[in-house]
C-alpha cells in the first residue's frame, strides 16, 4: 500500500452534470516523484484539492471515493491536517506564456531543492526552458 492512495475517487462540482474526477485509482509510494499532465479543465487541480481536502470538505459538490495520506484520510481528518502533509503550488495565470513556463520551472526546481533539503533525492537532470 503506498504512502499516498486514491481508490475509486469520483467528484463533481455543484451545479455540474460532469463529473469532474471520474474514478481515479492511484498508489504513490514514498520518495516516488510524479506529475500530473493535461488539458485546461480536465481535474488536475481538482485532483490535487482532493488530496488536501479541499474537494470535498470547502468545494461541496458530489463526492465518492477514498483518499488517503499516510495514516490521514480526506473527509475524516480537517484540511489544515492534511496540509501538514501535503502541499500545494497553485497555478498562476500570466499574460506572457514565456514567462509563465519560466515561473513554473523554477516552482518546480525549488520544490526538489526543498525535497533535497529534507534528505530526498532527485536524480533527473533540470532543463532551462
Amino acid at each position: 500500500m503506498g504512502i499516498i492512495s486514491i481508490g475509486h475517487l469520483k467528484y463533481r462540482y455543484p451545479g455540474m452534470n460532469k463529473l469532474a474526477l471520474d474514478d481515479i485509482n492511484v498508489e504513490i509510494e514514498q520518495g516516488e516523484i510524479i506529475g500530473v499532465i493535461g488539458r485546461s479543465g480536465s481535474g488536475k487541480s481538482t485532483l490535487a484539492q482532493a488530496l488536501i481536502g479541499l474537494v470535498p470538505n470547502f468545494y461541496r459538490g458530489a463526492y465518492g471515493g477514498r483518499v488517503r495520506v499516510g495514516e490521514k484520510v480526506v473527509g475524516e481528518c480537517p484540511v489544515e491536517q492534511m496540509c501538514e502533509d501535503v502541499g500545494m503550488i497553485f497555478q498562476i495565470h500570466l499574460h506572457n506564456y514565456q514567462e509563465q513556463r519560466t515561473m513554473s520551472m523554477e516552482k518546480l526546481l525549488m520544490g526538489f531543492k526543498i525535497w533535497e533539503f529534507q534528505g530526498m533525492k532527485f536524480t533527473g537532470e533540470s532543463k532551462k526552458y
